[in-house]
Order: structure tokens, then C-alpha cells, then sequence
């Protein structure tokens, strides 16, 4: 729907709601709507709505829901607002809003039980009369531009589920008084300039799930109450100062499933207690001063998907038990001070258009490691030479042209034109949709302007330098297509089947490689 709101929607005297959501309207809201006596829901979120909130929408004496989110609306939320005294949701979200939370808002205090007011340019300070809406439940005012401190005002609301001051300007330390918030199940003050120590006292929050302090400036120890929340599923404390010790008392967040404490300045080992978290998904302590081993338990983490320990001082070999991480997809134990043998089985799968990328690598004299996005159905050459796995014509044919695509890229999409030179069936994965990425192990050729090939340097490199790129290591486009023959040409059990990969080179790679000279390497 697109169009303004009709000036004389407000002659609709018995009308109860107003929905408009999710339209292509434009224009002002119509002073009137808010003449209509009997109206107590008003919904046109998601348009694109100007100009400022009327004044008038103190009069609406029946006005029990606002939903204003998304839209381009400017100015400043009125005083008169306060005048709607039935009000209990008001969803302003994302707007054009200035200027500061009006101390009124502070009437509402037996009705209001939603406030969201995020993605704004409200400025100054939240005023104290907020903790006068004693039956508030949701309290949103992230990314906007607040300054001065957390008001102690705040723990006077007593039903409060959901305290969002996220990403603004906040400095100063969190007050007790937010301890008193008994009810609160989310807490987010991520992305401010909060000082000092994190209170003890948020662990007599028994109902709290969620508690994201990210990104400010805490200092001293984490409080080891937090670890005695058993219903909390989030702890973020990243990007902050924090000292000490990683807590045996961890092990006792039963039901949580992210744990980020990545760069602060933790400098114990890891304690053992870690393996109790079997419903964590999500584990970043990357950037501190961790050390000692990696606990042998992190194999009892079974619904572990991404672990992030890099840039550490932690030493010893990776524990054979992370084979058993089944759902694990990305890991990055790179920057550490690791020795010993990588551990095979689906540990030693971890790997991520067409191409996977190296993510990450790290190396000293004992420990050699490339990170890569997980690829659920492994390599080409599982599935070309096992007889465990197999895919029909169809879906060799697909690989074969996700291949393709991605070579034509190398040599017809990128400014310089780019030889992969290790064109073989292992550094072809395949996703769980069975489409092919070409992985690159940073072997790749970049040929000049000029060239159309060039001489590799590593050609004394035994076993392996591919027999294409013949005895003078002259490396150029028709060596990677060299490269596929020789693997589109295998048959299920492993043959060779020339006269099918001459077809399907025909009618396939030809069209896509742009008219590479591809018979002669064939034939």
C-alpha cells in the first residue's frame, strides 16, 4: 500500500484499531487519528512516515497500545504523551527521533508496561522519574546517544523483565540498584564506557538468562556469583578489563549455550570444570593470558559448534577427546604455544561462490595449522575413490561446474589472473548441499599482464608438484585444467573413463572456461 494516511481517518468515530504495519505510506501521521475517542490500537510500523509525532496523541484517553516503529519520524517524543493514561505499549524503534526521554513518561507509571525506544539520536541523561513505572516490564534504549550514568532510579522497577541501555554513552559504574531487579531475565549494557568492578550482587539475580556487558571499560575480577545463575544461557563479558581466574564454579552453568570472555587480561588455566557445560554451543576466550594445557574434558562439550581460544599462552597438544565434537564447525586455537600432532577423525575435518578461504593459520617449530569454515560431506576424493560414498551423473556434473565457475573466476574475474596450481580432489570440499568450493592453501600463481604462464619455485618440492606443470615447473591456466581431467575422468571405483570426460568437458567446462584450449591437455 502506498499513499499517505487520510486526513479524515479521524471522522471514524467507533473505530477500535488502527493497522497499517508494513506498507510503502507516506507522508505525516494525521493529527486526527488521535480524536477518535474510541480508538486503542494503533499500528503503522515498517513505512515511511515523516515528520514529527503529533502533539496531539494526548488526547487518545483510550490509547492502549503505539506501534511507531520503522519509519522516518523526527523531532521529539511530546510531553503530551503522558496524557494517554491507558497507555501500556509504546514501539517507537528505529526512527529519526532526537532530543531526551521525557521526564512525563514518568505519569504513565501504573499503565506503561512497554517501552521501546532503540536505533534513535536521543541524547542527555535518562531521567529518574523512569523509576516511577513500577509495572514497566521492558525497558529498550540501546543504540541511541545517552550520556551520564545508569540512574539508581532504575531499580524501582520492579517488574522489569528486560533492561536494554545498549550502545550508547553510558560512563560510571553500574549501580546496586539494579541488583533489586529481581524479575530481569535480560540485561544488556554492551557497547558503553561502564567502569569499575561488575556488582556481586547481579548473581541475586536467580531469574537473569541473558547478560551481555561487553565492550566497556570493567576492571578487577569477574564476581563469582554469576556462576551460581543456573538459568542464565548468555554470559558476555568481552572487550573489557577483567583480571583473575576462570572459576571451578563454570561448570555449574548447566543450561548455558555462549560464554564469551575473549580480550581481557584472565591469565589462569583452564579449569576442568569446563566439561560440565554440555549444552554450550558458543565459546570465545580468545586475546587473554591463559595457560597451561587445553583440558582433555572439552570432548565432554558435545554440543560444542564454534571454540575460540587463539591468541593465548596455552601450551601442551590439542586433546584427542575434541574428535568427538561432532557439531563443531569453527575452531581457532592459532597464536597459542601448541605442540604435537593435529588429531584425526572429524577434528582433522574442520575445514569452512566456489571457494573456501583460509580463515586462519597459525605456526611454530611443532605445531602447523590451517582454520577453515566447516565442510560437512569432506573432500572430492572421499567420494570419488571410497566405495562408502558415490553420487550419481548429475551431481558430478554439478561439481564439475561449480569447479568450473570457480576456476573461470580466477581467470576472467580478478584483475590479475590467478592459477590455483593444487587442483586436486582433496582441496575440493563439499558443503552439506553437496556444492563443490575450490579450497586455497595460499599455493596459488598470479600470472602478470604479460603472461600467460610462469615458473613456479617450488618444484623440488617431492611429491607434490603435479605432473602437469611438467619438468621446468612452467605453470600457467591449462595446468589447472589439466588438473580436472584427471579427476572428472575417474570413474566410481576409481577407473578412468576418457571417451564420458571428453563429453562432459564438451558441453560443460568449455562454454564456462571462456574458450581455454582444453583438447590438447586432454588428448
Amino acid at each position: 500500500m502506498t499513499g499517505s494516511v487520510p486526513l479524515e481517518i479521524g471522522n471514524l468515530q467507533y473505530l477500535n484499531v488502527v493497522s497499517l504495519v508494513a506498507n510503502s505510506l507516506t507522508g505525516l501521521i494525521p493529527s486526527t487519528i488521535f480524536n477518535i475517542s474510541t480508538l486503542e490500537v494503533m499500528g503503522i510500523g515498517g513505512n515511511r512516515l515523516s515528520d514529527p509525532i503529533p502533539s496531539t496523541i494526548g488526547l487518545g484517553v483510550n490509547l492502549k497500545k503505539v506501534f511507531l516503529w520503522i519509519n522516518e519520524l523526527n523531532g521529539t517524543i511530546p510531553d503530551s504523551i503522558s496524557n494517554a493514561s491507558q497507555l501500556t505499549v509504546l514501539d517507537l524503534n528505529s526512527n529519526s527521533l532526537s532530543g531526551p526521554v521525557p521526564s512525563t513518561l514518568g505519569n504513565l507509571s501504573t499503565t506503561l508496561q512497554e517501552f521501546w525506544a532503540s536505533g534513535w539520536k536521543i541524547k542527555g541523561s535518562i531521567p529518574q522519574e523512569v523509576g516511577y513505572l513500577r509495572n514497566l516490564t521492558t525497558f529498550r534504549l540501546g543504540n541511541n546517544e545517552l550520556t551520564g550514568s545508569v540512574p539508581t532510579a532504575i531499580g524501582k522497577m520492579r517488574m522489569l523483565q528486560v533492561l536494554s541501555l545498549a550502545v550508547n554513552k553510558l560512563q560510571g559504574s553500574i549501580p546496586n540498584e539494579v541488583c533489586h531487579l529481581r524479575n530481569l531475565g535480560e540485561l544488556y549494557f554492551t557497547g558503553n564506557k561502564l567502569s569499575g568492578p561488575i556488582p556481586a550482587c547481579l548473581g541475586d539475580i536467580t531469574r537473569l538468562q541473558k547478560l551481555y556487558l561487553d565492550s566497556n571499560n570493567f576492571t578487577s575480577t569477574r564476581p563469582a556469583s554469576l556462576w551460581s545463575l543456573k538459568d542464565i544461557s548468555v554470559v558476555n563479558l568481552a572487550t573489557n578489563s577483567l583480571r583473575g581466574h576462570l572459576l571451578l564454579d563454570i561448570g555449574k552453568l548447566i543450561v548455558v549455550y555462549e560464554i564469551d570472555l575473549s580480550e581481557n587480561e584472565l591469565s589462569s588455566e583452564i579449569p576442568n570444570s569446563i566439561g560440565g557445560l554440555q549444552s554450550l554451543i558458543n565459546f570465545y576466550i580468545a586475546q587473554n593470558q591463559l595457560q597451561g594445557p587445553i583440558p582433555e574434558l572439552f570432548g565432554n562439550l558435545v554440543s560444542l559448534e564454534t571454540l575460540d581460544l587463539s591468541s593465548n599462552n596455552l601450551s601442551g597438544s590439542i586433546p584427542k577427546s575434541i574428535e568427538k565434537l561432532r557439531y563443531l564447525k569453527h575452531m581457532n586455537m592459532s597464536f597459542n604455544r601448541l605442540e604435537g600432532e593435529i588429531p584425526t577423525g572429524s577434528f582433522a575435518n574442520l575445514s569452512g561462490g566456489s571457494f573456501l578461504v583460509i580463515s586462519s593459520s597459525s605456526s611454530n617449530t611443532d605445531f602447523n595449522a590451517l582454520v577453515l569454515e566447516y565442510m560437512a560431506n569432506g573432500s572430492l576424493e572421499k567420494w570419488l575413490y571410497s566405495h562408502n560414498y558415490c553420487f550419481d551423473v548429475l551431481q558430478r556434473l554439478n561439481i564439475m561446474i561449480d569447479v568450473a565457475s570457480a576456476l573461470e573466476y580466477l581467470y576472467h574475474g580478478y584483475g590479475t589472473p590467478i592459477v590455483q596450481c593444487d587442483l586436486k580432489p582433496n582441496n575440493i570440499l563439499l558443503g552439506e548441499d553437496m556444492v563443490a568450493r575450490v579450497c586455497d592453501f595460499g599455493i596459488a600463481k598470479l600470472l602478470g599482464e604479460e603472461d600467460s604462464m610462469t615458473q613456479t619455485r617450488t618444484l623440488a618440492t617431492i611429491g607434490y608438484m603435479a605432473p602437469e606443470y611438467g619438468s621446468k615447473g612452467i605453470v600457467s591456466a591449462r595446468s589447472d585444467v589439466y588438473r580436472v581431467r584427471d579427476w572428472s575422468c575417474a570413474r566410481t571405483d576409481g577407473a578412468f573413463d576418457h571417451v564420458d570426460a571428453l563429453l562432459q568437458f564438451d558441453c560443460c567446462l568449455f562454454p564456462l572456461l571462456g574458450g581455454l584450449d582444453l583438447f590438447p591437455l586432454i588428448l
